[in-house]
């Protein structure tokens, strides 16, 4: 479904060291005008970008805990004491590439 005018915040924590704001939003402007997503062949998934704001990060000192929604590895500078995680396998159109029958890429592995 496409809606039109629609307006999506991005919140990204960066690491200027790695990649500077300039970059990411020059690579985020290559990926509206090419498009993102599944129909992005067919000419949609097209986005401009808006405003970008610097926020100052909270302070998570005292937090007993994390919850994320993306795919994190942590790193070895964090202290993790207790981990719960749930695996997810990501499904898509790769046995068109490697000419593989489909019933064989749609069965997660045990």
């Amino acid at each position: 479904m496409f809606f039109a005018w629609v307006e999506l915040s991005l919140f990204v924590l960066l690491d200027e060291d790695i990649l500077s704001l300039d970059n990411l939003l020059e690579a985020l402007s290559r990926i509206g005008l090419m498009g993102f997503g599944c129909d992005a062949s067919s000419g949609l998934g097209r986005f401009s970008l808006g405003e970008e704001q610097e926020l100052a990060l909270p302070d998570f000192s005292s937090c007993q805990g994390v919850y994320t929604l993306s795919p994190y590895v942590p790193s070895d500078k964090e202290k993790i004491s207790k981990a719960y995680f749930q695996p997810f396998t990501r499904l898509g159109d790769t046995e068109t590439y490697w000419q593989l029958p489909t019933i064989l890429l749609k069965i997660p592995f045990s």
